[in-house]
C-alpha cells in the first residue's frame, strides 16, 4: 500500500505533440446581455454564487464567440482539414448546427447509441463532413475522433479530467499529425477565471501526485 505504479500516456504511446493556443474575442453584440446576467447575480440573496449562475454566464459568453469560432473552423476547413467543436450547452450548439447544417454532425445527451454510431462514422468516413460538433459530457469519452485534428472549446468544464478526455478524443492512437487545442476566450468574462481555475488545479495534481516523490524508472 506505500507504492504505486504510474504510467504516464506520453512514455506508453508514441503520439504526436499537442499545440495549445489562446484566442481572445471581445462581446460585441452580447455585453449588454452578459452585464445584465451579472447584475442578477448581485442582486441574489445568498452569500454563494450557484453552479447555475456560473452556467447562465458561461452559456452568453460561448454565444458572444460564435462568430469568431465559425471563422477559425471555416478557416481549418478551408485548409482541407476537419474540425471537432466541444460546448456544454445546447445554445451554442444549435448555432453551430444551424451555421453548418449538413456538413457536420452534432452529438448530445439526447442522442441514442445506434444514431451516435452512424453520426461517428459518418464524420470519420465522408470527406462532405467536415465538422464534429459535441457536447463535452455526452461526446467527451469513448470514442475516436482522430481522423480530425483540430478540436475547438466554445467554453471550460469545471474539471481538468473532462477537459483532458475531450482532448483525447484526437489525440489518441491513429493520431499522425500534431493536434491543435484551440481555447476560446471572451475577454473581462467568466472565461478567463474558469481557465485559470482550470490551470491551477492542474498544477495541484501535478503536485499532489508528483511533488517530493521519488521515482524509479523500471
Amino acid at each position: 500500500s506505500n507504492f504505486m505504479i504510474r504510467k504516464l500516456k506520453r512514455d506508453c504511446l508514441d503520439l504526436p505533440d499537442k499545440i495549445y493556443t489562446k484566442y481572445y474575442f471581445d462581446f460585441f453584440d452580447y455585453s449588454g446581455e452578459y452585464s445584465k446576467c451579472i447584475k442578477t447575480i448581485e442582486e441574489q440573496v445568498s452569500s454563494t454564487i450557484q453552479s447555475s449562475s456560473i452556467h447562465t454566464l458561461n452559456i452568453v459568453a460561448s454565444k458572444s464567440k460564435m462568430k469568431n469560432i465559425i471563422e477559425l473552423a471555416d478557416t481549418i476547413i478551408e485548409n482541407d482539414r476537419k474540425v471537432v467543436i466541444f460546448t456544454s450547452y445546447s445554445e451554442p450548439r444549435e448555432m453551430l448546427e444551424t451555421y453548418y447544417k449538413e456538413s457536420c454532425v452534432s452529438i448530445h445527451g439526447g442522442i441514442d447509441s445506434g444514431k451516435r454510431r452512424e453520426l461517428i462514422d459518418r464524420f470519420v468516413k465522408d470527406n462532405t463532413c467536415r465538422v464534429f460538433v459535441g457536447n463535452m459530457q455526452a461526446a467527451g469519452v469513448g470514442i475516436n475522433l482522430q481522423v480530425a485534428s483540430d478540436a475547438i472549446f466554445c467554453n471550460f468544464p469545471l474539471t481538468v479530467s473532462e477537459l483532458q478526455q475531450a482532448i483525447d478524443r484526437l489525440h489518441r492512437i491513429g493520431q499522425s499529425n500534431k493536434v491543435n487545442v484551440y481555447y476560446t476566450i471572451s475577454r473581462g468574462s467568466v472565461d478567463e477565471s474558469i481557465y485559470d481555475l482550470i490551470i491551477d488545479k492542474a498544477e495541484d495534481i501535478k503536485q499532489v501526485i508528483d511533488n517530493g516523490k521519488k521515482t524509479i524508472e523500471l
